[in-house]
């Protein structure tokens, strides 16, 4: 009896990584992966769509290791692999700011890009301390529940690479969680809103649309921010 072939095992694309530059090869998404996706975002449980996303990302790419990436790599690896998998153009509903009504707006996702090229900055607390910053990892977020990735004062310590002395520098991560929480809760909030300036610096899927509603007919312009945007139902 013959055995079935094995569909699609030969289609391979290649896109490179924002944060370095790596090209990493990729084949598109199957049934079963897009089903997982589906599911997780209708769950509306931002733990479980970053766990489906990490078995995705495994499944589909060759040699990359999706715990270890930026977060921004990893959103920008999902969104190549829709691209190639679904088609380029995706409809995203957008709300139109006179009358609120939502408007289907096609947008390639070809176009969307993401600036890696700054660095992480430095948060300067006072004479005496400044916190080098860090992109937060994927790793990272596993340690955190649905609702702590919510919480500014929980995420903060996945941005923080060290803290920078007159005398020494700390790494911030070898510090405990209790430490950490009580540092970040010493801060002034001068000091903490000077962190989060920082924070909001990291790299994101961005992309404007412009689009007149058909409900109203007002012209619209909208920027999309984030993974969650692109695909938001």
């Amino acid at each position: 009896m013959a055995l079935l072939p094995k569909l699609n095992a030969e289609i391979e694309f290649s896109t490179n990584l924002p944060s370095s530059g790596r090209e990493v090869k990729f084949r598109p998404f199957l049934v079963k992966e897009e089903k997982a996706l589906l599911f997780a975002a209708e769950s509306k449980d931002q733990k479980q769509m970053l766990n489906t996303l990490i078995s995705v990302i495994e499944a589909c790419y060759k040699n990359v290791k999706p715990r270890t990436l930026t977060t921004f790599d990893m959103e920008y690896l999902i969104l190549q692999l829709r691209a190639r998998s679904a088609g380029e153009v995706h409809a995203v509903q957008c709300v139109c700011k006179e009358c609120e009504k939502k408007n289907d707006v096609e947008v390639n996702l070809d176009e969307i890009k993401i600036d890696a090229s700054k660095k992480p900055g430095v948060a300067k607390l006072s004479s005496d301390y400044s916190l080098q910053m860090r992109w937060p990892l994927v790793q990272d977020l596993l340690n955190l529940t649905t609702a702590d990735m919510k919480d500014p004062f929980k995420v903060i310590p996945f941005y923080i690479d060290t803290l920078k002395t007159n005398e020494e520098v700390i790494k911030f991560g070898d510090a405990t969680k209790t430490e950490q929480q009580e540092f970040i809760d010493s801060l002034t909030r001068e000091q903490f809103e000077a962190i989060e300036a920082e924070m909001k610096k990291v790299p994101i899927l961005t992309h404007v649309v412009k689009f007149k509603c058909k409900n109203c007919s007002a012209q619209n312009e909208l920027e999309l921010k984030g993974l969650t945007d692109f695909f938001s139902s």
